[in-house]
């Protein structure tokens, strides 16, 4: 969430976190996204650290995890940059290839062993056998010999321009501060470090540092490449901005390509998207014809004939429930991006799509007509449609990673954080749910510290400016936190019309998603059942009730339209169980149909671009090659870095209640054996249905083996 060198820098501080001493303070702070409730999160002075409460501090499996994950993009971008001026210190290519190769089979292995983690001495195992994967592809491409080389060049060669950063001197600085905040601050030393913690100290500062090294080779090789005419521009839209999909391809020398690369310009997989893509939210059936989209009835026989084979009347569709809308309308307004460099173009589209009529061969979704300001596009524009197929899918991407998924989860789940925590630890309450807000307060922080903040990430790459993506993530999270009793799982699908398979068949969001949330509601069922006999011991909760009457609160969470009046209270069990299980739900399947897909899916820039770089269309029957509007490589470079740390991080998993306390209950015990033994039978259900060729790319983001309990990435 942060840009990698502010990243790298702020996870060197986090590494000495582990010897301050910490609080419990849980309290609520509206200035960082106002008006949102989020956990306030003092500032550490000299080093700017966050004063984290002692729960909200990540493990160091998840800091290997996010070592991990940035290891291997840096050593793609290092791969990949070694083609331009600067080399590798040896001359067969095909030998690096292999070797880079072998030593990514080695962090892959190294993550399966991070899930496995028992004892300090098995993360210290892991940390070494990652510092000694590094410093082998260190050694192998004379990484420190071509920075020294760099460096007496710039030396040599003084000039404003080439001012080169130093991640070193700034590992020193920081050094330094900790150990001045120290001796000023004894007292905040929260014990001793022993042999076994200075060995993981020193093994994790290792790996950041020879991450900081390859992202520097990384960065001058880019630039050099960039300042020579013989290769491939990076830089700026222009007259010598031309690119083809090969030039993407290029960019993925170790990280593998997603498998929607090879068939993201086929309209079906388009239309697939908005049912197991990132963002499978949008779709809303229709039963009348929509006058922004004015498609006759020859015009859809036309183009369900050019896409099925066979003419379908849309009277005919529109009667039976099988028409869909995607309307990005909220994108209306949004002003056009132009940080770094470039202008940049948000629009507000509108999608119609179609499903297929009983006895048709296949009766997955089509597309059927894109609006984008005036112009209308369809499949029989042949000169344009791949357009504006790539700007509607611009601004799901847009949508998806401002409303739906940092709005809709991560800042709707931020509230329940400080309310929980302000009930009892030996609260059944309590117990339940801290598993499910793990590492949401450092996360969120990130967020309002970086990825919305000015010249951060999404600044950089999406193509609204950050006060217009600053307004819609706030809309995002108030689209839930001001109708907490209409965001439930079944709720959500049936208020857009797409709860029944008969009229929309092919669904997987829909349907892995219902087992998921069936799954969750019947284990919260058990759980509290066993703590709650009757709606009258619920609402003698007076923990529970104050609980929920600080969600409510103006100077506390901020919900509305939650509980069972206007005071918020909980008056049944029911409510009770369904308001669990959707904050559950939420922090668990729901980021992760939404977070997980990034790396599978929106890992290809010209599938899923984050911007659009010239202005879009405005005659269907003009020609023009949708490349020209994606973003630059170097542009697309940060995509396939963000996206594939943010999507790689499998930290905890749904079910998974090991360091929880409440297993002396039977009942409980009983009802956890009962959610694990379902997630099983779920887990073989899913696998069975991706063999389907219904399903043109396997649904693998609500498998139960893929969600993390929480928000923690």
């Amino acid at each position: 969430m942060l840009n990698q060198k502010d990243l790298l820098l702020f996870l060197y501080k986090l590494v000495d976190r582990y010897i301050f001493t910490q609080g419990d303070r849980y309290e609520y702070n509206y200035n960082y996204l106002n008006p949102l409730a989020m956990t306030d999160v003092p500032q550490m002075p000299l080093i700017n650290l966050p004063r984290l409460p002692k729960d909200e501090i990540p493990s160091r499996e998840w800091l290997l995890l996010v070592l991990k994950a940035m290891s291997v993009y840096n050593i793609n971008n290092t791969a990949k940059a070694s083609s331009g001026t600067v080399s590798f210190s040896t001359d067969d290519v095909d030998s690096d290839s292999v070797f880079l190769s072998d030593k990514l089979n080695s962090l892959e292995t190294i993550e399966q062993q991070i899930n496995e983690v028992k004892t300090t001495e098995d993360v210290n195992d892991i940390a070494f056998q990652l510092v000694s994967t590094l410093k082998e592809v260190n050694e192998h491409l004379s990484i420190n010999e071509q920075l020294d080389e760099y460096r007496n060049h710039q030396d040599a060669n003084p000039t404003d321009s080439n001012t080169q950063f130093s991640f070193e001197e700034e590992f020193q600085k920081i050094d330094v501060q900790i150990a001045e905040q120290l001796e000023e601050n004894p007292d905040n030393i929260s014990f001793d470090l022993d042999s076994s913690e200075q060995i993981a100290i020193a093994n994790l500062k290792n790996i950041i540092r020879y991450n900081a090294q390859l992202l520097e080779l990384a960065d001058i090789q880019a630039t050099e490449n960039a300042e020579d005419g013989t290769n491939v521009n990076f830089g700026s839209v222009g007259d010598n901005y031309s690119h083809t999909l090969e030039d993407y391809d290029n960019l993925f020398r170790l990280i593998t390509k997603p498998e929607i690369a090879a068939k993201f310009q086929q309209d079906i997989v388009f239309a697939y998207m908005q049912v197991a893509g990132p963002n499978p939210v949008m779709l809303k059936q229709i039963k009348t014809a929509d006058p922004r989209l004015p498609i006759t009835g020859e015009q859809y026989q036309q183009i369900t004939s050019k896409i099925i084979g066979k003419a379908d009347s849309l009277d005919i569709a529109l009667q039976e429930g099988r028409i869909y809308l995607a309307d990005y309308s909220l994108l209306e307004g949004m002003v056009n991006g132009n940080y770094p460099r470039d202008q940049k173009y948000i629009y507000a589209p509108l999608g119609l799509f179609a499903v297929p009529p009983v006895g048709s061969s296949s009766r997955s979704l089509i597309p059927v007509a894109i609006k984008i300001q005036q112009a209308l596009f369809t499949p029989l524009h042949t000169g344009t449609w791949m357009s504006a197929k790539s700007i509607l899918q611009m601004a799901d991407s847009n949508y998806h990673e401002v409303y739906s998924h940092l709005g809709q989860t991560h800042l709707f789940i931020e509230p329940f954080v400080v309310a929980t925590n302000h009930l009892s630890k030996d609260h059944n309450l309590r117990k339940l749910l801290k598993p499910h807000l793990e590492g949401t307060v450092l996360i969120n922080y990130g967020a309002h510290q970086s990825l919305v903040a000015p010249k951060g990430s999404v600044d950089k790459l999406l193509a609204s400016n950050i006060n217009s993506d600053h307004e819609l993530a706030v809309k995002g999270a108030q689209s839930c936190l001001f109708n907490f009793n209409e965001v439930a799982f079944p709720k959500t699908l049936e208020r857009r019309g797409v709860n029944d398979p008969n009229q929309l068949p092919v669904y997987p969001y829909r349907d892995d998603g219902m087992l998921i949330w069936n799954a969750i509601h019947d284990w919260v069922k058990g759980y509290l059942s066993s703590y709650y006999s009757t709606d009258a011991s619920v609402q003698n909760d007076q923990d529970l009730q104050k609980w929920a009457s600080q969600l409510v609160s103006p100077t506390g969470g901020r919900l509305k339209n939650f509980g069972e009046d206007a005071q918020g209270r909980i008056k049944t069990l029911n409510y009770l169980i369904e308001a669990v299980s959707t904050v559950i739900f939420t922090a668990s399947a729901q980021h992760a149909a939404v977070n997980f897909a990034q790396r599978g899916l929106m890992l290809y820039p010209p599938a899923f671009p984050l911007a659009r770089y010239i202005p879009a269309p405005t005659d269907p029957n003009q020609q023009e090659n949708f490349i020209d509007g994606l973003p630059p490589l170097d542009r697309a470079t940060d995509q396939i870095n963000l996206l594939y740390l943010l999507g790689s991080i499998y930290y905890t998993k749904l079910g998974d209640y090991t360091n929880s306390d409440f297993h002396s209950s039977p009942r409980v015990q009983d009802a956890l054996k009962n959610f694990q033994k379902e997630l099983k039978t779920i887990e073989e259900q899913i696998r069975q249905r991706n063999q389907s060729s219904e399903r043109l790319l396997a649904y693998e983001y609500l498998l139960p083996s893929k969600i993390p309990q929480s928000i923690n990435i």
